[in-house]
């Protein structure tokens, strides 16, 4: 008798532009596995519901992303990184209990690490454009590293000194977009901007970005 098909799926909203099933389908082919990843397009007034019966829509686990990391801390049982981290993004069943986790944090790093070793040597300062789950992740892995300053742009300064508040002295929340002294430090990108990108809108985490025109060019801009 075949062992019976497993599905996860990525939870988003919008969900269109996730290329998480082009990845891990791919991985899951490799690997000969009896499983299937798809997507979800789940609105914030569904996602309690979906994640609380995640089995029953199909499925042994998944993963969430914008706008429901921070949200879906509540409807599971969180281990000890997403609680510090305060978002998760990889669900799974253990016997009839739904956990979570945070793995954004891994991802950020080693993503780096492999790119442009060495980047954290020395650094004092950095800054990170939004204030959601992936901000969350993206702090909490640069104070692991030992980052001096954190300067946080958000939209929302109210949303920016919260996380200020969960994260200690280290994170700073400028009133204006420009973080003063930060035209030398890596900017990450966690922000749900719409904006084309090889035609397709996409969530982005730009890294170590360590060009003067930047700031000039998107600092103007409305947000």
């Amino acid at each position: 008798m075949s062992e019976e098909r497993k599905a996860v799926c990525i939870m988003a909203w919008p969900a269109a532009h996730s290329r998480s099933p082009l990845i891990h389908n791919y991985w899951i082919k490799q690997h000969n596995l009896n499983a299937e990843y798809r997507r979800e397009a789940v609105p914030p007034e569904k996602f309690a519901e979906f994640v609380t019966h995640l089995r029953e829509h199909g499925y042994v686990g998944g993963n969430v992303t914008v706008p429901h990391k921070q949200a879906v801390l509540a409807l599971s049982e969180p281990d000890e990184r997403a609680r510090a981290v305060g978002a998760a993004n990889t669900l799974w069943y253990d016997d009839d209990t739904l956990r979570s986790t945070n793995t954004d944090v891994e991802g950020f790093l080693a993503n780096l690490d492999a790119a442009t070793p060495g980047w954290d040597r020395g650094l004092e300062t950095a800054a990170v454009l939004g204030a959601g789950g992936g901000a969350r992740a993206v702090i909490f892995a640069l104070i692991q590293r030992n980052v001096g300053r954190i300067y946080v742009i958000n939209r929302s300064l109210e949303r920016a000194e919260t996380l200020k508040k969960k994260f200690g002295a280290r994170v700073r929340s400028p009133a204006g977009m420009r973080p003063p002294g930060c035209w030398a430090a890596p900017v990450c990108w966690s922000t749900p901007r719409r904006w084309a990108w090889l035609g397709s809108r996409r969530w982005r985490s730009i890294c170590a970005v360590r060009l003067r025109w930047w700031w000039r060019t998107w600092s103007t801009r409305r947000w």
